[in-house]
């Protein structure tokens, strides 16, 4: 999965526990030290002034801790991890959303390279953006939770097979994984600390988990850049499109379940 991704995730998970005032998390250690932010020099918001056009920023907040902060005084009482096309787009992207009784206010990264020579590594400028003010919430599609997990499975499955009926075996031990996760067994470690523990749901959980596990898509040798012919061919093109389908509904889900106010 793209680190972009991840750290939205992060924020938004991170960002309900604090705004729910949810105990037993060390804000201190959160940033700079959730995996997320590894690689970033900074990661910081700047308001946009809720206008696409307007080339003028004013800061918002330092950090993402601070931003957290700043939420909660100006009425924010919860973050969603939402998909759609925002403003000057032509395509849908996953975007942060923060809700208050006036409505949603849009949240866009930006990532950009900065010195690359670092010691440390940590090469990322990344700025968030509120790009839109006081607008409707966004719809989420309606998704049922136990024919998700159905579908997921019966894709991981269909794209396993495949993939060892073609010596594929690293392909192979992925989909493995993601079944594993998706019924609470998994075979590996989460590299990434997606969520407070104990915060989401079991189900959020492991839905989280199947999806990083099996996230095979984008990036060089990727999971989509496998060819098939004849009737693989065609397994190939439903199972994968069948998968992707999955794996962003699982994030819509798993991200935007609530933790419960106060712990």
């Amino acid at each position: 999965m793209q680190t972009s991704l991840v750290q939205q995730i992060v924020l938004t998970t991170y960002g309900n526990a604090h705004l729910r005032g949810v105990p037993g998390v060390d804000w201190t250690a959160f940033y700079p030290s959730n995996s997320s932010f590894s690689y970033c020099e900074f990661v910081r918001f700047v308001d946009r002034g809720g206008r696409e056009a307007d080339t003028t920023v004013a800061p918002y907040a330092s950090d993402p801790v601070a931003w957290f902060e700043r939420l909660a005084r100006d009425g924010v009482s919860r973050l969603r991890l939402a998909c759609g096309i925002l403003p000057g787009d032509r395509h849908p992207r996953w975007f942060n959303e923060a809700i208050t009784p006036k409505g949603g206010d849009i949240w866009d990264a930006r990532w950009e390279i900065g010195d690359q020579h670092r010691p440390d590594q940590k090469i990322w400028r990344v700025t968030y953006a509120r790009v839109e003010t006081d607008q409707p919430m966004t719809q989420l599609p309606p998704i049922d939770a136990a024919d998700l997990v159905r579908r997921f499975t019966a894709s991981l499955v269909e794209c396993g097979d495949l993939a060892r009926r073609h010596g594929m075996d690293w392909f192979a031990k992925v989909f493995d994984n993601g079944r594993a996760a998706l019924e609470g067994t998994p075979m590996e470690k989460v590299g990434y600390d997606f969520a407070p523990e104990s915060i989401l749901p079991a189900e959020a959980r492991q839905l989280l988990a199947a999806v990083h596990w099996s996230w095979v898509f984008g990036g060089m040798g990727s999971w989509n850049d496998v060819g098939f012919e004849g009737a693989d061919h065609e397994i190939y093109q439903r199972s994968s499109q069948e998968l992707y389908r999955a794996l962003n509904e699982a994030l819509i889900v798993a991200v935007n379940a609530l933790p419960p106010s106060g712990g």
